[in-house]
């Protein structure tokens, strides 16, 4: 008993020693019927899909368009000369950016570089500012672009997020 204060499972004394999660048990109770009306038909298991999905792609494209209207509204790239990366990304992220589309046609080396002072491991580098999928656009952008670049990955992202929310919201409060 005093080991299962410290996990949400508990023992079910009717089953002699199964483990059994009360929420999961609850939560199942209740929704009991509305499952089994669901799976009663192939055509409104597929609709409640159909519907999810498209509430998920408008999150995400809602969010993309918001972010580039705010973008062409305040003059941002690919609108403007204003960037999203400043500060740190002007000074640093571009500049990855430039060493991983160089790593990627294979001009530069992944594990070792002398870009660094006196050259060095760039793994940790790697792993920490560069594993993202949305770093792949560089293949698509010239290194003068990565302002217009940015304002992309910066929109993608911000619209996987929404749509991520949007799948959480659904499933916490359904």
């Amino acid at each position: 008993a005093y080991i299962l204060q410290y996990f949400p499972l508990l023992v079910n004394p009717k089953r002699k020693g199964k483990f059994v999660c009360p929420r999961r048990n609850a939560l199942t109770f209740l929704r009991k019927s509305s499952i089994m009306e669901a799976m009663s038909s192939e055509k409104s298991r597929f609709s409640a899909r159909t519907i999810n999905l498209s509430l998920y792609a408008a999150c995400l494209a809602a969010t993309v368009a918001l972010i580039y209207l705010l973008a062409a509204l305040s003059g941002f790239a690919p609108f403007g000369g204003n960037s999203f990366a400043c500060v740190d990304a002007d000074i640093q992220y571009l500049d990855f950016f430039a060493y991983l589309k160089r790593v990627l046609r294979g001009e530069a080396s992944l594990a070792y570089t002398f870009e660094k002072v006196l050259g060095g491991n760039n793994v940790a580098v790697f792993s920490y500012y560069l594993t993202s999928p949305f770093n792949l656009l560089v293949l698509f952008f010239e290194q003068k672009d990565f302002h217009s670049m940015f304002t992309l990955m910066v929109a993608g992202k911000l619209g996987v997020a929404a749509a991520f929310f949007a799948i959480y919201l659904r499933a916490r409060f359904p």
